[in-house]
């Protein structure tokens, strides 16, 4: 048995991996790459296990080229003189639709080793996370007394830094524009404050 796995982000459409398929310890080169699979090879079958509560459940492997469009299912060997044991294999959408795991088992060709694919799902990119720190956040305010997301939090942080005005036991925090109120806060003193609560 061979096993690989890849990170996909949930709700990606349209993805297509590379799988390296070997063959099987009673084949005459164990472990060695399996070549001139096809999407209807003899025998060869293609299941999926999506979740924790799912059965096996299989995919219908289809025609492919090696540079073709997305086709869900999709199977072809990339080149068996250059990349021996590499075939392309377009993950239907289903699969990939919403985070936690899938498992994918081809098995049943001549020679061929079980081999199994491992879909990690998450909720982030992990392609694209740098762009978390350098991507301008919306400006948002935190609605009084209820939790803040993390972007609204962050700009409270800010311009309760560097954006605010006092009047007696009122601070006034203005949002960017420095004129919309983001937030108001009573202290318990004019002069010498030591506690402050948020009133709206």
């Amino acid at each position: 048995m061979s096993t690989q796995t890849f990170f996909l982000t949930a709700g990606s459409t349209s993805k297509t991996i590379d799988i390296s398929i070997v063959q099987k310890a009673s084949a005459t080169s164990p472990g060695d790459p399996l070549t001139a699979l096809a999407f209807n090879s003899g025998s060869l079958t293609c299941y999926h296990r999506t979740g924790a509560t799912s059965t096996a459940t299989a995919i219908t492997l289809a025609t492919q080229t090696v540079g073709g469009a997305y086709s869900s299912g999709g199977f072809v060997e990339i080149s068996a003189a250059n990349m021996p044991g590499l075939y392309r294999f377009d993950i239907p959408n289903a699969q990939i639709a919403t985070k936690g795991e899938t498992t994918i088992v081809f098995n049943g060709a001549a020679s061929m080793a079980t081999h199994t694919v491992k879909l990690i799902v998450t909720e982030v990119d992990l392609y694209s996370i740098a762009a978390m720190f350098t991507t301008q956040m919306a400006e948002s305010t935190i609605t009084f007394n209820t939790v803040p997301t993390p972007a609204a939090a962050l700009q409270a942080i800010l311009q309760n830094l560097t954006t605010f005005s006092y009047s007696g036991t009122t601070k006034t925090v203005k949002q960017k524009d420095n004129s919309t109120t983001n937030m108001v806060c009573t202290l318990d003193s004019a002069t010498t404050p030591t506690s402050s609560n948020r009133t709206s």
